[in-house]
């Protein structure tokens, strides 16, 4: 999966299975690294599951490979000045659901409990 780079794909697979870890996180890494200063998308079916299972789960995957929370990335807020992260070519005006990377790419943090996001 994360060799093909596919526009679309169904991933069918129980818990356990490792998606936060083998599939979301290599995937959060690829896209900032391969796009600085780009917007992109982490999706869950609720902001809930994504602050409390999904997004801890890829936080702890990204951390084994060596990258840190708060010095790599922010998460629901933007990075410090003193941290001369890059910024978005297009930064949001609330960073409350947006994760900052080092090189300016964000992550929106977007949910199907909230219409339209």
């Amino acid at each position: 999966m994360l060799y093909l780079g596919a526009n679309s794909e169904t991933i069918i697979a129980a818990r356990r299975f490792g998606k936060s870890d083998g599939i979301i996180a290599p995937r959060m890494l690829r896209n900032a690294q391969h796009m600085p200063r780009s917007a992109g998308a982490f999706y869950a079916a609720t902001f809930q599951q994504a602050l409390t299972r999904t997004l801890p789960a890829a936080v702890f995957a990204l951390s084994r490979w060596g990258y840190k929370s708060e010095k790599h990335f922010w998460i629901g807020r933007k990075a410090p000045d003193r941290q001369g992260f890059s910024k978005p070519f297009i930064e949001p005006q609330n960073w409350e659901h947006a994760i900052h990377w080092y090189n300016g790419s964000i992550m929106h943090i977007l949910s199907q409990d909230v219409k339209f996001s």
